[in-house]
């Protein structure tokens, strides 16, 4: 009997150690699961960044453009700008209006801007006058307002008259 205890006391120890053995591989699976799942965490927020660096990369060259864009169109502005002006190439158009709101009133510009152009100056001075719809006339003529102040006879000093369309 003493042989058959020995027996089991070894038996009962082997089975000990196999279940600290299982114990430490199952510890380690659930660390494995642990470090799976923050692998997997990790690789979807780097499918989230690149998702949002694709993005970044398509309106990279689209913002690319539209600077380019804004230096061209700022040069060409500077260049109108600093154009060196003769002071016999400056004149004064003045604008009357019927009803009296615009009494004889000068705007500056050059004989190669467009009516539009000038007439844009006025209304940066008299906002209500872009809700009104008003017919310019100079010299019995009425003008048009895309094309020069040249190309509608309109010299230094000429008046245009503002008749409002009912």
């Amino acid at each position: 009997m003493k042989l058959d205890l020995d027996n089991y006391i070894k038996e009962n120890n082997k089975l000990k150690d196999d279940l600290l053995k299982a114990n430490k591989i199952i510890a380690n699976i659930g660390n494995n699961n642990t470090i799976n799942n923050e692998i997997m965490n990790l690789k979807y927020q780097l499918l989230q960044k690149d998702n949002e660096n694709g993005a970044l990369k398509y309106q990279l060259p689209q913002k690319d453009n539209e600077i380019k864009d804004l230096k061209l169109k700022s040069r060409s502005d500077d260049e109108k700008n600093n154009q060196i002006l003769n002071m016999d190439e400056i004149m004064i158009v003045y604008f009357q209006s019927l009803d009296q709101e615009i009494n004889h009133v000068g705007i500056k510009c050059l004989s190669s801007d467009t009516f539009a152009e000038v007439e844009e100056k006025l209304c940066k001075k008299f906002d209500n006058y872009r809700n009104t719809n008003k017919i310019p006339i100079c010299n019995g003529r009425t003008v048009l307002r895309f094309k020069t102040l040249s190309e509608n006879n309109i010299k230094d000093e000429n008046v245009v008259q503002l008749i409002k369309m009912e």
